[in-house]
């Protein structure tokens, strides 16, 4: 019998992970053993298949006329039906394996990570790509070397890089607050993952635009710079998966 495991987890980057949360079970859920790669995917799943982008010019537009109508219109509809989706983990030749213990057989783990505004996401990307990056970023005063709690910081690492599907929220592309990064791809790639990505809105605030200025906290004001050329105002949510993608689908829910 195959078991779903569910992981909620947030990197714990610089801090102390996940608190007092009881871990009684962790031995039940800790991989011992693997299979071999997974068969079954003889049919073609798409490598990738990309987006149309609104340009700087076109976001300025939607940002005072937020209706337009006409083409441009179009373009936001079509923009918000069609997912990014990436099978390049798969086509470079990573397969499959499924996770097993003693307890549950094999079994998939599922992680769920919301990464406010993906600020940091290029950085957690690096430092889960590297056990090694990982722990430069621990301070010793929390968790010295050979402590109980470094030892729990780098078992949390490893559950979230051993997790077979990953649910990503607020996971921006081209935004200025997040370094102009593709976050999903980003983290997908430092993780051998293929992924699929919907867009949930975009970011066409003035402010950030650069259109309006704001308070500068000493009772003057001061105008956002955006580059025209990577701004793309993207912010949405992925599912990474270690399985290759075979299709997907996004809408927008009308309630929201």
């Amino acid at each position: 019998m195959r078991f779903l495991c569910l992981l909620f987890s947030v990197l714990p980057l610089f801090l102390s992970g996940c608190g007092a949360l009881p871990k009684k079970n962790i031995p039940r859920t800790q991989i011992t053993a693997r299979t071999g790669p997974v068969q079954g995917f003889s049919s073609a799943v798409p490598r990738h298949q990309g987006t149309e982008f609104l340009d700087f010019e076109e976001l300025k537009h939607l940002a005072t006329d937020p209706t337009p109508g006409g083409a441009l219109e179009q373009k936001v509809s079509r923009f918000f039906s069609r997912p990014i989706i990436s099978n390049e983990a798969w086509y470079g030749g990573r397969r499959p394996t499924r996770a097993q213990n003693e307890v549950m057989g094999e079994f998939l783990r599922v992680a769920t990570w919301n990464v406010e505004k993906s600020i940091h996401a290029h950085e957690a990307a690096r430092v889960l790509g590297s056990a090694e990056a990982f722990e430069a970023q621990i301070d010793p005063k929390i968790a010295p070397p050979g402590s109980k709690k470094r030892a729990e910081l780098l078992r949390e690492r490893e559950r979230l890089i051993t997790a077979d599907v990953i649910l990503l929220q607020e996971m921006d592309i081209g935004i200025g607050r997040s370094g102009y990064h593709d976050s999903a791809r980003d983290i997908a790639r430092a993780l051998g993952m293929n992924y699929a990505y919907a867009p949930q809105q975009l970011e066409i605030d003035p402010v950030l635009l650069g259109l309006e200025d704001f308070p500068d906290g000493r009772g003057g004001s001061v105008r956002h710079q955006p580059d025209p050329a990577r701004y793309k105002g993207v912010f949405g949510i992925a599912v990474l998966s270690r399985y290759p993608i075979k299709s997907a689908r996004c809408f927008q829910l009308s309630a929201q």
